[in-house]
């Protein structure tokens, strides 16, 4: 309860002080009143970093609450944020006494208004959710705002509108299309909205997360069926647009929580080169599964979950139309999954691993020959979810530019008609300069039924979700209740997709979560769990670096099934490795 009572006692504060306002209570009080609160969560913050253990990199003090529906509140700190806690609570008493005489009006509120400063920034040091971790930075600023204008110096009104201005401008100079007004005006204010209207749908993305895409769309021009992957952290934001309306842009914030690295682009990764010490540290850190060679199936499970068919168009002087073409395949994994990587390059015989990021790599074909190598895996091994349209647009435009077709302007406006379709469809650059472009119909799925388990194993390595969560239970004689949950996610049109592992499997129930366009294919009953969805990832291994969260998932269940989860030990033991999977383990290097 530590990390939460620094949160609460400066709400305490806030509440005393408003109690006593009404009372007609003293300024002089006021001000005690608040300094005392703050003393006190500096007392705490002495004991929390005199008993932190700085001999592990693990996260002490955990918390955690499960009364939210939209996510888990994770409380905890590590070897980094400790010391924030304590400078915070440390300025926090020295800037109520550095202006003890100084301020003299509306003291209650400038009192207020530092007592909540306080657990915002606490707040920001201790969550351990990413969604929960940007709400309370950005609620910083009104505060801070606020707290300027008021009882700033001379100048306080125009620091606190230079704080607003900083941060627009910042906007603008990130932005590359100055020479459109426009273009750069629409940017502006749509990488603005989106981001409010994100938040209101309960949904998760990384401040750093809207730099990158921007990067990555000025940079490639319109190649927005990418997925950017995380940096410190887990989860990744996908793009796989499945029709050809705006509402489908929301699912590239389907998957949980993320923070996005800065992209690096071609850069290649050879044994030989400078790189080399990138690779022999990646190989090292990797997760090294069987050598054997994949599966087929496993393949286009993996490619459904992380891969992405995109058309790249990029501004060149050197066409006619003024725009070069390129078809592109990619898949992009977390560097400990490098190993997986070399497996699927090894598989195909074709392609490069570039860096894609702090903390990412990417598999990617571009040249027509290697990518019919591509295209004939995946007519004999076909996609079952909705990314099979994307593929038939991909083989569509794929032809146009085999036989030379996109090097006139008629044959150039066709792509562009295939790529409105595909993924996010055209960026906003190409919509300002084409704006009479109109997405083509996208083809109907049809029926096709799920065979080979390797299939579910490689969508299991991409898309799947080995979670255990620990909660609060009056029935049982610990007070506490494990319970494990594992899940694969989809886009919500892909809800017959996930009827149909249901089906397959035979246990499981469909989660539709309709403000994230999300479907879930969920199980949570001990008996399937131990039954048939361990069994079926023993004979049909799960790849990659998530083999290493199935394992420990099944060590869980194991202690579970011999009732150790009842004993101290070993829910002890439980809490131990549950703080070493998912985005723990992703999170070290």
């Amino acid at each position: 309860m530590l990390l939460l009572s620094l949160l609460l006692i400066p709400i305490f504060g806030v509440v005393a002080i408003l109690v006593n306002k009404e009372n007609g209570v003293s300024l002089t009080n006021v001000k005690l009143i608040a300094l005392t609160t703050s003393i006190i969560n500096l007392f705490i913050s002495l004991i929390i970093f005199i008993l932190f253990d700085f001999s592990t990199n693990q996260f002490q003090f955990v918390q955690e609450y499960h009364e939210i529906s939209y996510f888990d509140f994770y409380l905890g700190v590590d070897g980094l944020s400790i010391y924030f806690v304590l400078l915070t609570t440390i300025i926090i008493p020295i800037s109520l006494l550095s202006n003890w005489t100084s301020i003299s009006k509306d003291v209650e509120s400038y009192v207020i208004i530092i007592l909540l400063l306080e657990t915002l920034l606490l707040a920001v040091f201790l969550v351990l959710d990413i969604l929960l971790f940007y709400i309370f930075f950005e609620s910083i600023l009104p505060p801070l705002f606020i707290l300027i204008g008021i009882f700033g110096s001379d100048n306080r009104v125009k620091a606190s509108f230079y704080l607003f201005l900083y941060t627009f401008n910042q906007k603008c100079k990130r932005t590359k299309l100055r020479g459109s007004p426009k273009a750069l005006v629409t940017k502006v204010i749509k990488e603005t909205f989106s981001l409010a209207w994100s938040m209101t749908q309960g949904m998760v993305i990384s401040l750093k997360m809207m730099v990158t895409s921007l990067k990555m769309m000025v940079t490639e021009m319109g190649d927005r069926g990418s997925k950017s992957t995380i940096n410190n952290g887990v989860c990744v934001v996908k793009e796989q647009r499945v029709d050809s309306s705006e509402n489908s842009r929301i699912l590239d914030f389907v998957r949980c929580t993320l923070v996005a690295g800065k992209p690096v682009f071609g850069r290649k990764i050879h044994s030989h080169s400078n790189n080399s010490g990138i690779v022999n540290n990646i190989f090292k850190r990797s997760i090294y599964t069987t050598r054997s060679s994949l599966d087929p199936w496993f393949i286009t499970g993996l490619v459904e979950a992380e891969g992405c068919f995109t058309i790249g168009v990029f501004k060149s002087d050197g066409y006619r139309t003024g725009y070069r073409t390129q078809a592109i395949f990619k898949i992009s994994l977390h560097e400990k999954d490098y190993d997986l990587l070399c497996q699927m390059k090894n598989f195909f015989g074709v392609g490069s691993i570039t860096k894609h990021g702090e903390r990412s790599l990417q598999y990617t074909v571009k040249s027509l020959k290697d990518l019919e190598i591509i295209l004939s895996h995946f007519d004999k091994y076909p996609l079952l979810s909705q990314k099979w349209a994307d593929y038939k647009l991909f083989k569509d435009a794929f032809s146009l530019i085999k036989n030379k077709e996109h090097l006139n302007r008629k044959g150039f406006i066709k792509v562009l008609c295939i790529k409105a379709s595909m993924n996010l469809g055209l960026s906003d650059e190409l919509n300002w300069v084409f704006p009479d472009i109109k997405p083509i119909v996208r083809p109907s799925l049809l029926n096709k039924s799920m065979t080979n388990p390797n299939w579910i194993a490689g969508l299991a390595s991409g898309d799947g979700c080995f979670h255990i969560s620990i909660r609060n239970s009056p029935t049982t004689k610990l007070g506490k209740a494990v319970v494990l949950k594992f899940h694969i996610v989809q886009h919500s049109r892909d809800t017959e997709l996930m009827e149909m592992l249901i089906s397959t499997l035979g246990c499981g129930k469909i989660e539709l979560v309709l403000k994230q366009s999300a479907v879930y294919f969920v199980v949570v009953k001990f008996k399937d769990i131990f039954e048939k969805i361990i069994p079926l990832f023993d004979k049909y291994t799960i790849k990659g670096v998530k083999a290493l969260d199935f394992s420990d998932f099944k060590k869980i269940a194991n202690l579970m099934h011999n009732k150790e989860h009842l004993t101290e030990q070993g829910l002890s033991e439980i809490q131990s490795i549950k703080l070493n999977m998912n985005f723990f383990r992703l999170g070290r290097r």
